[in-house]
């Protein structure tokens, strides 16, 4: 992979800065892209999934510290999580019920129509973007 900075022109403006000279472009920090190109392949969509814990055991924990506000809970832990879980899992009670759930994240790009906009004022050159589509890569077969 490499990575390289471009400007996106649809941020910046164009000012005059006097009669003999070329219009100036103005870009903002705003308007610089980081651009990756990557060789290989990618499919889509993005699957990955997680484990969610619906019901717990709590049977292995007690109350200790006798009854006031020193109470806290002791859970004997003798068992492993294997593989990964959901966030929000609580890994000092024992999962008794789980289901995997599948996430499907699809890879898509965005495409602008940009208008040049020559103003007859003095202000010069501008951009206008006329409209954006997202389109989503479609899996291959």
């Amino acid at each position: 992979m490499i990575t390289e900075t471009r400007i996106d022109h649809s941020k910046c403006r164009s000012v005059e800065s006097g009669e003999d000279a070329p219009p100036k472009v103005i870009c903002p920090s705003e308007a610089q892209i980081r651009v990756v190109h990557f060789n290989h392949y990618a499919s889509s969509p993005l699957v990955y999934s997680v484990k969610t814990c619906l019901e717990y055991d709590r049977s292995h924990c007690y109350i200790a510290g006798g009854g006031g506000e020193g109470e806290r809970e002791v859970c004997r832990i003798n068992f492993q999580y294997q593989g990964i879980w959901a966030a929000g899992t609580i890994f000092d009670y024992k999962c008794t019920k789980s289901e995997v759930r599948t996430h499907r994240h699809p890879l898509h790009y965005d495409i602008r129509w940009i208008m040049e906009i020559t103003s007859g004022n003095g202000e010069g050159l501008s951009k206008k973007q006329i409209y954006q589509e997202t389109r989503t890569v479609e899996a291959c077969n």
